[in-house]
């Protein structure tokens, strides 16, 4: 009797049970149909385009440092509705961006599953792929636990399209494994803080354009297809190598280096070397370079760049300021510079030295100066001799006054204020009155110098203010509430705090 009174209450018990379940599932029916009006009622075909967009501005950045996995990605579109989940999981677009971020070697194997289905998903589209390896583990990482997920990475290297690398390089061999062909492959970026060296083999990549390498192995270590290259940024090389790339990348356009060491023995090249089609440079000293001026010179007089158009040179906190190697390099190249970048501790340059370079080069539209070191008025750059000779100048006056960069149009600067607010509002206000967007230069109307159209400072004061006249306050007040003029006012060093004194941003 007793064992028949259970029975009966389970049954009770299941039959209750049952009833949840079958409301249930017609709760989560009701809601697949219904919680989104508009897209019930869209061709599947539609609402997988409309995941297209919102994923591909998800992943417009493609940040390495960020997983992918974790943001309002495919999967956050997944979790809404099974009606949902079944569009996203049938739009191969979703899934071709993947960030697989491993921080220790537990739940590799899931990660592993993980990765595996996502890659699935993505049928045969090419593939932006990240792989970061970072634990906290003081001994040294050994690659063996990641091969299973190295080796399903592998497989599908015929559609890399976009590779980044965050793992030490001694990882460098079992992660590409047998593979020495990516034919696909147009960007790859190599990322590590550790001072590892590794040796990569990747030498048949007849698509790579875009290397970028933060990273202290030396170049000799990498091995690719260097001629299809068009844009290069590096960490810190050395010399040597700086010559050896420009020899063997001859399709390079863009070439940016974060850090430059000079070496106490190194072959220089015999003559200098001739890169027809590099059309930008930029150079920055790091604190780690132990490159003196001399050796910067020596780096700038061996080459020839014929086609460069922008050129950007960064000291750091290096006293440096290379005034003979920049005008030798722009005069033996010939070439139309467009943009040109100062930056760093330049203490041991003058006005005169900066006026110098910029009277040889009247093809400039935009000029940024960025001199953080310079507090003293004797130091600074940004003068007001500079400023004058920059101002935009009437046709009447073209005869009398010899103004530096005609074709200016964007001016920048950054730095400690050793020149007066009235000669900048003279700056300004002739931008204003002169330089409408009709008005360019051209060699048929050399006497249109008028073409600035937008002038950004960022001011930083050590001193008692200087007072503002009401007529130079009126120009700089203008001009913001125009858009031509951009300024930030900071009351002491570079950590200082930001202050108003032209009640420009009181004004939308």
């Amino acid at each position: 009797m007793q064992l028949e009174a259970v029975d009966a209450k389970l049954y009770t018990y299941l039959e209750e049970i049952n009833k949840l379940l079958k409301i249930q599932a017609e709760a989560k029916q009701h809601v697949n149909q219904h919680h989104d009006p508009l897209t019930r009622h869209l061709p599947v075909e539609i609402s997988s385009y409309i995941f297209s967009i919102y994923t591909d501005d998800v992943n417009s950045d493609f940040d390495p440092q960020s997983s992918i996995i974790g943001r309002d990605g495919p999967l956050l579109l997944a979790a809404v509705s099974q009606t949902w989940r079944r569009v996203a999981f049938s739009t191969p677009d979703l899934w071709s961006t993947i960030n697989i971020n491993i921080r220790s070697s537990d739940n590799l194997r899931t990660k592993v599953e993980l990765t595996k289905e996502w890659l699935d998903r993505s049928r045969r589209l090419p593939l932006h792929l990240s792989l970061i390896y970072r634990t906290s583990n003081v001994v040294e990482p050994e690659p063996n636990p990641l091969i299973p997920l190295f080796n399903l990475i592998q497989n599908v290297s015929p559609r890399w399209h976009k590779l980044v690398l965050s793992i030490p390089p001694t990882f460098y061999t079992a992660f590409f494994g047998e593979v020495t062909c990516a034919r696909t492959l147009e960007t790859l970026k190599l990322i590590d803080d550790a001072d590892e060296e590794g040796d990569l083999h990747l030498p048949h990549t007849p698509s790579l354009k875009h290397l970028d390498i933060h990273l202290c192995i030396p170049f000799s270590a990498i091995s690719i297809d260097w001629s299809t290259l068009t844009t290069i940024e590096a960490n810190i090389i050395l010399m040597e190598e700086y010559f050896d790339i420009l020899r063997l990348s001859e399709r390079l356009e863009s070439f940016r280096l974060r850090g430059l060491i000079g070496q106490p023995e190194y072959s220089l090249p015999t003559t200098p070397i001739m890169h027809s089609a590099l059309r930008e440079l930029y150079l920055e000293t790091s604190d780690e370079s132990r490159m003196d001026t001399s050796e910067l010179v020596t780096m700038l007089d061996l080459v020839t760049f014929p086609s460069l158009e922008r050129f950007g040179y960064d000291s750091g906190s290096r006293t440096s300021f290379p005034n003979s190697a920049i005008p030798s390099i722009f005069n033996r190249s010939r070439c139309r510079l467009t943009h040109f970048d100062l930056c760093g501790d330049l203490r041991n340059g003058t006005t005169d030295d900066l006026i110098s370079i910029l009277s040889d080069l009247p093809t400039l539209t935009h000029f940024k100066l960025e001199d953080k070191y310079s507090q003293r008025l004797d130091d600074a750059l940004m003068s007001n001799e500079l400023l004058c000779r920059l101002t935009p100048i009437g046709p009447s006056e073209f005869i009398h006054i010899d103004r530096l960069l005609p074709r200016l149009e964007s001016l920048e600067f950054v730095g400690y204020k050793a020149f007066s607010w009235s000669c900048l509002a003279s700056v300004v206000s002739a931008t204003t009155l002169y330089g409408g967007p009709d008005l360019r230069v051209t060699p048929e109307r050399p006497e249109c110098t008028n073409s600035i159209r937008y002038i950004s400072f960022s001011v930083y004061i050590v001193e008692d203010m200087e007072r503002i006249d009401i007529q130079s306050l009126a120009h700089l007040q203008g001009a913001h509430r125009a858009g031509n003029f951009h300024c930030q006012v900071f009351r002491g060093d570079f950590e200082g705090q930001m202050i108003d004194p032209l009640g420009c941003h009181r004004h939308p």
